[in-house]
C-alpha cells in the first residue's frame, strides 16, 4: 500500500498497524531503494476533493470504475461487497484504469491532470460510499453513473451531461460565429 502511494493514516486503518510502525516501514522501503511517493499528512474528504465541476467529474469517473469492479449490483438480496468494506484490490485496479482513461481522453478544461485524484483521495471517496455518506446515481439523461457525496459543495447533477452541454454550446457558438461572419 505504501508503494502504491497511500498515506500513513490509510495504511494504518487498513492494516491495523500503528502509524509509527507504518512510518518506520515507509522509511525502511526508502532506505532499501524503493520509490515511495511523498504523501501529505491529512486524509481529505469529498468536501476538499470535489470543489468544482472538474473534481466532480474525476470523482464520478473513478467511482464508476470502482463500483463496477467492486460489484455495486446487489446479488440475492445481499449488499454489494464495496458497501461493506473497501476492496483494496478493486480500488487499485480502478485507479489504474482511471489513469489509463485520463491518458486517452481528449484535452478538456475539466479532465486534466491538475485535478486528478490521488490513490488516497480514491480511498476517501470509497470510504464515504461505504459509510453511506455518498452514493452513485445513474443519470436518466445520458445513462452514466455519477458520484454524489453528502458534504460536497457542488450541485447534485450529472457532470457528464454538464460537460457535454458546455462542449455543445462551444461548438454551437463557433459554428454560428462562422455563419454570421
Amino acid at each position: 500500500m505504501l508503494l502504491a502511494g497511500f498515506i500513513t493514516q490509510i495504511v494504518s486503518i487498513e492494516t491495523g498497524l500503528q502509524p509509527k510502525k507504518v512510518r518506520g516501514i515507509r522509511k525502511d522501503l526508502m532506505d532499501n531503494g524503493y520509490t515511495v511517493a511523498p504523501t501529505r499528512r491529512s486524509l481529505r474528504s469529498s468536501k476538499t476533493i470535489i470543489v468544482g465541476q472538474a473534481g466532480k467529474l474525476h470523482a464520478s469517473l473513478f467511482m464508476s470504475i470502482y463500483a463496477r469492479l467492486g460489484g455495486i449490483a446487489s446479488y440475492e438480496g445481499k449488499a454489494p461487497k464495496i458497501l461493506e468494506s473497501i476492496n483494496i484490490d478493486s480500488l487499485l485496479r480502478a485507479f489504474s484504469l482511471y489513469h489509463i482513461i485520463l491518458h486517452e481522453l481528449p484535452p478538456s478544461n475539466l479532465i486534466s491532470w491538475q485535478s486528478a485524484l490521488t490513490i488516497s483521495d480514491a480511498w476517501s471517496l470509497a470510504a464515504e460510499l461505504r459509510s453511506e455518506e455518498a452514493t452513485i446515481f445513474n443519470c436518466l439523461t445520458c445513462g452514466n453513473d455519477y458520484y454524489e457525496a453528502v458534504i460536497q459543495d457542488t450541485l447534485i447533477d450529472c457532470p457528464y451531461c454538464k460537460e457535454l452541454a458546455q462542449s455543445t454550446l462551444k461548438l454551437f457558438n463557433e459554428v454560428t460565429e462562422k455563419e454570421v461572419a
